[in-house]
């Protein structure tokens, strides 16, 4: 496939150049958010295009946001997601923290909320039985006794990563 854009070819620009590049299935990293947005339900397609954070050391590099922006927004056109996305506008927001650290402190953040874990989590039976984990968004998900092991031990409690505590 022919690309649009051009790069100098010194280490970034090539290193960048290959996640753009779109492999016999047609994915590259913009289609595969373009694609993520199109399976979300379309009235909630244009706030999610316009709070798109991406993390990763991959994020970091020099030029790699912009270009990613600028190759969302040349398919964005194509008949594929022209019709059917229902947004045109995308936005990436700066993350709070640097982006190869924001997945971990993410996990930390949630791992220390010891209260959400409890009502967030499903047991392994459940998983096993029914194959998915149930949309916290939707009024529709089964009993919670279905989810959780009621009357089972509850698991132990990790350290909270960050305490006030000595």
């Amino acid at each position: 496939m022919e690309s649009r854009f051009y790069m100098s070819l010194d280490q970034s620009g090539i290193r960048l150049w290959k996640f753009f590049e779109q492999d016999n299935e047609e994915k590259s990293v913009a289609t595969l958010i373009l694609d993520s947005l199109m399976q979300c339900p379309i009235d909630t397609r244009k706030q999610l295009a316009e709070n798109l954070v991406i993390i990763g050391g991959t994020s970091m590099l020099p030029g790699f946001l912009h270009r990613l922006l600028a190759e969302i927004r040349y398919l964005v056109e194509k008949p594929k997601y022209k019709k059917t996305l229902g947004t045109k506008t995308f936005r990436i927001h700066t993350p709070p923290a640097k982006a190869n650290c924001v997945a971990w402190l993410g996990g930390a953040i949630f791992g220390a909320l010891q209260d959400i874990l409890g009502s967030c989590s499903v047991s392994k039976k459940y998983y096993n039985q029914t194959g998915r984990i149930p949309d916290w968004c939707s009024l529709n998900n089964p009993p919670l006794e279905m989810m959780f092991d009621v009357g089972n031990t509850q698991p132990p409690l990790m350290k909270r990563a960050f305490s006030t505590e000595k």
